[in-house]
């Protein structure tokens, strides 16, 4: 028995790419912010990125149903997006390192992070622990909450 991540149905292909590059998108956007902007008060914008991220999550979800005529398995809504999920957390991931690199680039050189004496001040291992674990919580929930949301609208819709 294999696992596959990449689904086979062409439409459900692009719909896995486009969100996941979306997800990858609206996360590094306020990340971007943080490194221009380097101070620990201006931490706030990572939070805004996991809510842009929670928020592709959602309507990747519903845009699903949609596209299933609001009639997808329960199931099915749950583990494309959870799967849509962990590759965009380790995308995400990739990006960040790249992002690192580019704008910090003696991050590879440096002490450990009690002797950073940069702007950051060694914030960049909290880069990662947000973005893996912040963001596949808020992503999971959002997940759940719409999945169980489009198919409660899809029950009452029937009994109408």
């Amino acid at each position: 028995m294999s696992i596959t991540v990449m689904p086979q149905n062409n439409s459900t292909s692009r719909l896995f790419l486009i969100t996941t590059t979306c997800a990858v998108v609206t996360f590094c956007i306020p990340v971007l912010c943080l490194f221009k902007y380097a101070f620990f008060a201006n931490l706030w914008l990572l939070y805004v990125g996991n809510g842009l991220f929670g928020s592709v999550m959602f309507i990747s979800v519903i845009y699903y149903n949609k596209q299933k005529d609001e009639n997808a398995d329960l199931a099915n809504m749950i583990s494309l997006n959870l799967k849509i999920l962990a590759v965009s957390v380790v995308a995400i991931c990739v990006v960040l390192t790249l992002l690192l690199l580019v704008f910090h680039h003696d991050v590879l050189q440096r002490a450990p992070a009690d002797e950073v004496k940069d702007k950051t001040n060694g914030l960049d291992l909290i880069l990662y622990i947000d973005a893996i674990i912040v963001n596949f919580l808020i992503g999971s929930f959002a997940v759940v909450m719409a999945s169980v949301t489009a198919k409660r609208r899809q029950g009452r819709a029937e009994s109408n």
